[in-house]
């Protein structure tokens, strides 16, 4: 099967792919209502996961320069979305939280993406529902964990 940049994938990993669109479809369509790009997400999503953090380890965790972190950070406290505080063991290091609005933001964005894919879900049969999830989670467990290189979701 010849895919849009002309190299040649096999019918399983074309089907892949097109479902991977459509999952990052999926995510952009839970974002769009609100005053965030999709990297300044990825960072709210990180924060609402695994609680405050210093930036520098927000940045490693999402593979960006530590002064691209310092860009998103400002424009999201600045929206209310996060707090930036000193580090007490640290002196100069900047830690980073989600604020109430923020979390509330976070919950809002994945309560979309579920719902969703809870419709996608309740349009199959449900052996097909069952075999697709056993799939996918088999799939999961072969895909590297790196957030780095999670994209937006």
């Amino acid at each position: 099967m010849s895919t849009a940049a002309g190299t040649t994938a096999s019918p399983d990993v074309a089907v892949l792919v097109d479902v991977a669109r459509d999952l990052v479809g999926v995510a952009l369509r839970s974002i769009a209502p609100e005053p965030v790009s999709a990297a300044q997400f990825r960072l709210l999503l990180l924060l609402h996961e695994d609680g405050r953090m210093p930036s520098a380890a927000a940045a490693r965790s999402l593979g960006v320069a530590p002064s691209s972190i310092t860009r998103v950070t400002v424009r999201l406290a600045n929206a209310g979305l996060l707090e930036r505080g000193s580090d007490p063991s640290h002196r100069g290091a900047v830690s980073l939280a989600l604020t109430a609005t923020g979390a509330a933001l976070v919950a809002r964005v994945l309560g979309r993406r579920y719902s969703e894919l809870e419709a996608v879900l309740e349009n199959l049969p449900e052996q097909a529902r069952h075999d697709c999830v056993a799939g996918l989670d088999s799939l999961r467990a072969g895909l590297p964990s790196d957030r780095s290189i999670g994209g937006i979701w």
